[in-house]
């Protein structure tokens, strides 16, 4: 209890004396009225003739609801005869702290100048600026539910501490409730911030972007019989010789949608099919309505985190069976919070719906296979009908939700290959699952891909007249994928920038933004925005380093292959990406999957191993490297939701957000 009370009087310490450091130090200014020495003009504001010590402005100032009116400070100083800037700031009508900001002059202020951006709404012939005013406090509750959140996890997560050491309980049946109970908790902690962050920005019209509606048109299409969207393209657009030269369409004023498959004088949509079957067009049957891209993203979100957690403790319960319950859940969290997938569940468009369905049916497969193995091996051991049933049953499910990735990202079917070393106890050791007694798992295994792959190849060859094109290069995009081909410098260059590309970070809010991509490749590689790369920015990847060293206790666990497929598959399609695509950061998602989840069992590897072997100086470290990658996995996360640079941020779409968030960081 000591403890818990000590936590919360720093807390409130920080708060007061650390940032609110600034009113503290204005507790004893004079104010000064600058108001009537405003002079006004054109999107300006001056005043003259000052010669006194100025440490902060207030800016009574009224911007509209929507549009927070931002300026450029310049001023005249001591040290200074010509103007020099300060930098800019931001007034947000209801976040009150903007309207306070601190000033470093050299020696006395002589002037002032206020330089607002052409298109500001604000009135600027109705303001109040006074100097030296004595700044109130601005308690943040956001701030001291961090900073006590953060201390707490410090000092109650201690790596000599029994809580952190507690181990997955098999017997108490108490226990086992209360162990359950806080994995829900976790759940649905990550699942309420996915939530927060697909309706974060719900000020963003999909009308205005008509490539967004895609599935809603493919459901219209769908329900007619169709698979051609419901609308004509331009007669000079099926007159033109090459369709997809964009650039060429745009010079010469040729209508076209940007970024439909266009083939043979229909457009279609070349995104998966599996999110418009499961989600769009149900909807669409049942409320004649198109579903909101954003919702279909927090769904499987929803779906990515539910099957991770399942996933990693079903790996525990086969692999790592030393790994502490703490562990578990640091790792598990690191995993469906790290910031490829942070980007695309907030940037919830059309681009992140089967990118985040097929993370969503990988976990949830892998998930479904893992429990095959686990019920397979009790099986084994009790001999119960039972068991073989639900091995059966997790056969199926397994690979249903595997086989529907090949209808979200095609590429991403790369990880059913997982299956080879997963299964390989029972394919090849016991010749269990392809032997004539065990037909029925044979079929609960191979059933489903089958279905899916019939279903796929029938929508390829009804759109595009092959069952083995899924029409991602008809697409009317800023090159032409038809004559792109494969170019391995171009892939090289990509996985580089995937993986090392270090972070661009400043010393303001949001500290985080958009890195430079200068190649060494004489050709053109699409790229966007891209907040660095996988390995560079997330410290707990540098664990994959230890793979080499720790090969033999992989294969001892029977994770070799399972850790090498997943390795590879992440890097593989980095580099297909790259090549195919571009340097995108939801394309940086895909190839971080596959790091990610090595890296995760990496981790459970390493924390299993030294647990098991007594190495406490080992665990030690190792656990200290772990809490400090978890901390600075969700920073970073957290960074990328705020940022600025992309095309859907909080700055555009919600600006009051951003800037209540910007506050916190304002000291």
């Amino acid at each position: 209890m000591k403890k818990y009370l000590f936590i919360i009087i720093a807390t409130l310490i920080l708060e007061l004396c650390v940032f609110n450091i600034s009113s503290l130090r204005s507790m004893f200014n004079e104010p000064v009225d600058l108001t009537s020495g405003i002079k006004l003009g054109d999107n300006e504001i001056h005043i003259d003739d000052l010669d006194m010590k100025i440490n902060n402005l207030y800016i009574d100032i009224n911007p509209m609801e929507h549009v927070p009116s931002t300026f450029r400070i310049n001023m005249t100083d001591d040290g200074n005869f010509y103007e020099y800037p300060l930098g800019e700031h931001t007034v947000s009508i209801n976040t009150t702290k903007t309207k306070y900001v601190n000033i470093y002059g050299y020696g006395n202020t002589h002037a002032l100048s206020f330089y607002f951006q052409e298109d500001d709404p604000t009135d600027i012939t109705n303001l109040k600026i006074i100097a030296n005013v004595k700044r109130p406090l601005f308690i943040s509750i956001w701030r001291m539910l961090v900073v006590f959140g953060l201390m707490l996890f410090i000092s109650v997560l201690k790596t000599d501490g029994t809580l952190y050491n507690a181990p997955f309980e098999k017997e108490n049946k108490n226990k086992i409730i209360r162990q359950m109970a806080i994995t829900c908790l976790f759940v649905l902690i990550w699942i309420f911030a996915g939530y927060k962050c697909t309706a974060s920005h719900l000020l963003f019209d999909e009308s205005t972007k008509p490539h967004h509606e895609q599935y809603k048109e493919l459901a219209v299409a769908l329900s007619t019989g169709n698979v051609a969207l419901p609308f004509e393209p331009d007669e000079a657009l099926k007159s033109v010789e090459n369709p997809y030269d964009t650039i060429y369409l745009q010079a010469n004023g040729i209508p076209y949608r940007a970024d439909y498959a266009y083939y043979n004088g229909k457009y279609y949509v070349y995104f998966g099919i599996v999110p418009e079957l499961l989600i769009y067009f149900p909807y669409y049957m049942l409320t004649g309505d198109g579903f909101p891209n954003h919702a279909a993203v927090f769904v499987f979100y929803s779906l990515f985190v539910l099957g991770t957690f399942l996933m990693f403790k079903r790996m525990c319960d086969l692999f790592f069976k030393e790994v502490p319950f703490a562990v578990y859940l640091m790792i598990s969290s690191s995993v469906v919070t790290f910031g490829s997938v942070a980007y695309l569940y907030f940037t919830a468009d059309l681009y992140s719906v089967p990118i985040m369905a097929a993370f969503a049916f990988t976990a949830i497969g892998l998930f479904g296979w893992m429990n095959a193995l686990f019920y397979s091996r009790k099986n084994a051991e009790t001999e119960e009908r039972r068991n073989d049933k639900l091995t059966v049953l997790s056969y199926i499910f397994g690979s249903s939700c595997m086989a529907l990735v090949a209808g979200c990202r095609p590429q991403m079917v790369l990880f059913s290959f997982l299956a080879i070393p997963l299964l390989w106890e029972l394919t090849v050791k016991k010749r269990e699952l392809f032997s004539k007694k065990s037909i029925g798992r044979t079929l609960a295994f191979c059933i489903p891909y089958v279905v899916m792959a019939a279903i796929v190849m029938w929508y390829n060859f009804a759109r595009f007249g092959s069952v083995f094109d899924f029409g991602a290069s008809y697409s009317l995009t800023n090159n032409d994928m038809n004559l792109r081909g494969f170019n391995i410098g171009r892939m090289l260059s990509g996985l580089a920038v995937f993986l090392f590309k270090p972070a661009f970070i400043t010393g303001r809010f949001p500290f985080l933004h958009t890195t430079t991509f200068d190649p060494d490749y004489l050709g053109r590689i699409v790229t966007e925005h891209f907040y660095g790369g996988m390995i560079a920015c997330n410290i707990l990847t540098w664990a994959l380093f230890l793979s080499f060293h720790l090969r033999k206790d992989l294969k001892k666990r029977n994770m070799l292959g399972f850790f090498a497929v997943m390795l590879s598959s992440g890097l593989i399609i980095g580099m297909l990406d790259a090549d195919r695509a571009g340097v995108l950061q939801r394309y940086a998602s895909e190839t971080s999957f596959g790091i990610i989840f090595a890296t995760a069992i990496m981790l459970l590897l390493l924390m299993d191993k030294l647990k098991t072997e007594g190495n406490y100086g080992g665990f030690r470290v190792a656990s200290s490297f772990l809490k400090a990658g978890f901390i600075w996995g969700l920073a970073y996360t957290f960074m990328i939701i705020c940022n600025t640079d992309s095309g859907i941020t909080l700055i555009k779409y919600n600006p009051e957000l951003f800037y209540r968030i910007a506050s916190i960081f304002t000291f």
